[in-house]
């Protein structure tokens, strides 16, 4: 953990907690993805949901499966290009999360609103999908104002000086060139008399 004086500096202390839930979101979002969209492929279940007029079937089915996968895989790969964000420590870091807090917010409560214009889904109990709303809500509200008003993420993700602004305070810049005045000499300039 780094410090400038007194203030926090570095990816230490609560940013622990994102950096934790970088590095376990997408092995937490493969295994999901293979758990539970695989078999639906490979025994059968997409059949079953999709075609019409079988016993499971309505025409909401095939876009809800389909939202679900694709906004898993895109919070999985968002998650990954964060995490090397974060330990890059890059500027753009903190927007960047608080944009992925925002769209896994949304993709959460939209998810579970479509899933529940099937009947199937709407009958039953679903205290799995107001789990999932209540933990990207809190998340959004936890991490959202610690990313705006953190003096350790302020520090730690600090925009670079300008290239120019070091080179101006290195003692390897070229120093300025006092001018020099000619003195005239002989023949150069008329006589005065």
């Amino acid at each position: 953990m780094e410090s400038i004086g007194n203030e926090p500096k570095g990816i230490g202390g609560w940013l622990l907690l994102p950096l934790l839930s970088l590095c376990i979101s997408p092995i937490l979002i493969l295994v999901s993805l293979t758990d539970e969209y695989i078999p639906i492929f490979t025994e059968g279940i997409w059949e079953l949901l999709t075609t019409p007029g079988s016993e499971a079937y309505h025409p909401n089915w095939a876009p809800v499966l389909i939202y679900e996968m694709v906004g898993n895989l895109l919070l999985g790969l968002a998650a990954i290009v964060l995490l090397v964000f974060m330990l890059n420590k890059h500027h753009l870091f903190p927007k960047l999360y608080i944009a992925f807090l925002a769209g896994n917010l949304l993709f959460v409560i939209s998810d579970h609103l479509l899933a529940r214009s099937i009947p199937m889904v709407a009958e039953m109990a679903d205290p799995d999908g107001f789990r999932e709303i209540a933990r990207a809500v809190g998340g959004a509200v936890i991490w959202i104002p610690y990313m705006l008003k953190s003096e350790r993420v302020a520090n730690t993700f600090a925009r670079p000086r300008p290239r120019f602004v070091y080179e101006a305070y290195s003692e390897q810049a070229p120093q300025p060139v006092q001018p020099t005045i000619p003195t005239p000499t002989e023949g150069q300039f008329p006589p005065t008399t």
